[in-house]
């Protein structure tokens, strides 16, 4: 990430939430809210124990995460990763996680367009990420999917993947039937 010691915290929450994940679930039940709030918690503790100096407080990561389950999908997000549920024989998506940088703010209350968000000064300031140390840490945001079907794709990615992609640009290679999986 481009946080300071980003692949530091990046790492530690994957591999927390993984480990939760696998020891506190069971993808036959459903993976309710309450469940994830456990899970980034876990993940906060093993971030603020890679805490060794003060400036390691500095270091976060974003967050982009599906857990499939009996009852759907459940989708989380902190920051400017992003997750996109695509219905490529409809050729469009579904839905797309809404960044939690100042550029989207920007652009949801009609201040800049969706073409001015890429060349935009601060379209690198997120206005939420994981971090150690902090007396009230971000929360993800939650969505509830319950309407997959055969064939939908979900596609995680970081925001250097969206900077360099458009919706239509995704939806071009993923619905694209001449390409196998």
């Amino acid at each position: 990430g481009g946080f300071e010691k980003g692949e530091v915290a990046s790492q530690t929450v994957c591999h927390a939430l993984s480990r939760f994940v696998t020891m506190k679930t069971d993808p036959a039940v459903p993976f309710t809210d309450a469940m994830l709030s456990d899970a980034v918690t876990y993940a906060y503790t093993g971030l603020d124990a890679k805490m060794q100096t003060p400036g390691d407080a500095k270091m976060g990561t974003t967050l982009a995460m599906l857990y499939f389950h009996a009852g759907g999908v459940m989708a989380a997000h902190i920051g400017d990763s992003r997750y996109y549920h695509i219905r490529p024989n409809e050729h469009r998506v579904v839905y797309r996680s809404k960044d939690h940088s100042l550029v989207f703010t920007l652009f949801e209350t009609g201040q800049i367009t969706e073409e001015e968000m890429a060349t935009h000064a601060k379209k690198n300031v997120i206005l939420r990420a994981m971090m150690p140390g902090q007396d009230t840490p971000s929360m993800p945001d939650i969505v509830h999917i319950k309407d997959v079907r055969p064939g939908d794709w979900f596609l995680v990615m970081s925001d250097g993947m969206v900077e360099t992609m458009t919706d239509n640009e995704i939806l071009k290679v993923l619905c694209n039937e001449n390409m196998t999986d």
